[in-house]
């Protein structure tokens, strides 16, 4: 008997009835979300530096709804911070919903164009995320428990005297959960922000990235009980390959690591899921050695 292909599977899944006790699953989902974030470890002689920089609050008072924190990452090397710059948040027990948005700020770049920008992104993103949540928590009829939640923030993935990649991240919760990811990475050296095109001599390496994942996928379903990919091709959601513009980051070793969203191309129970691409086999597609070794 041939297998149900997967999307049906998630079909049925979106059809299940949202009990009333969901805002309390909202909020432990997102307190968990929240816990199980990595830690950045950092070495003592930088938490030493650290400890002796005065925390301070940074107050826009034009924004709907925040409360400013500050968390200092040094840069071994160079003076780069990236700061919490303020925090978009409301909640509601009445409504059943909370949201909570960090939003970082890049200070220390040489390129003040570049940082601008960058800050400037940070914050209109930060603002329409939370504008369009609540648009949505407005547009409920009367009486209706909104049974959502929204967290997003953000982590120093990597940072080196000449590489900083900022991973911003977002869960968002309500008839089911799906967490997503996205990566600024920043070379610190020349004070540009890399793209996945830009590492290339041309578009040859959306084949050859796409032909190693897939090699990958099916070494780990069949050595691991529980590992499941979007792979049969009766399936609309198979996964064909990666956008030219795919997710990525450049990882302190300099290997190049392709990253998909939860549910993009496995089950939700795989999480956002990574996969590091052997050097060797997009050596000759390279646009140099400088950044992937």
């Amino acid at each position: 008997m041939k297998e149900r292909p997967l999307s049906r599977w998630r079909d049925e899944y979106q059809k299940i009835e949202i009990p009333e006790e969901l805002d309390m699953v909202i909020k432990d989902t997102i307190y968990q979300a929240k816990r199980q974030k990595p830690k950045k470890r950092w070495p003592a002689g930088i938490i030493a530096a650290a400890a002796v920089l005065c925390l301070f609050v940074v107050s826009v008072n034009t924004l709907p709804a925040f409360a400013a924190s500050v968390s200092k990452v040094p840069v071994l090397g160079k003076i780069v911070d990236v700061l919490t710059f303020t925090q978009f948040s409301a909640s509601s027990e009445e409504q059943g919903y909370d949201v909570n948005i960090d939003v970082p700020e890049i200070s220390g770049l040489d390129d003040e164009e570049l940082q601008g920008g960058l800050n400037a992104q940070y914050l209109d993103e930060a603002k329409q995320l939370y504008d369009t949540f609540m648009e949505e928590i407005g547009g409920l009829p009367e009486g209706q428990l909104a049974h959502q939640a929204l967290d997003a923030g953000y982590q120093v993935k990597v940072s080196t005297d000449s590489l900083l990649v900022i991973e911003h991240w977002k869960v968002e919760v309500g008839a089911s959960g799906a967490e997503s990811v996205k990566y600024d990475t920043i070379d610190l050296d020349n004070q540009v922000l890399l793209t996945l095109p830009g590492l290339f001599k041309d578009d040859g390496y959306i084949d050859a990235i796409t032909a190693n994942i897939k090699e990958q996928m099916t070494e780990q379903m069949a050595a691991e009980e529980g590992v499941m990919y979007f792979m049969d091709e009766d399936d609309p959601y198979a996964f064909h390959q990666i956008d030219a513009n795919q997710t990525f980051y450049i990882s302190e070793d300099h290997k190049l690591v392709i990253v998909f969203d939860e549910y993009a191309v496995a089950p939700g129970v795989m999480g956002v899921v990574e996969f590091t691409i052997p050097t060797g086999i997009i050596a000759d597609d390279l646009a140099g050695s400088a950044y992937i070794q």
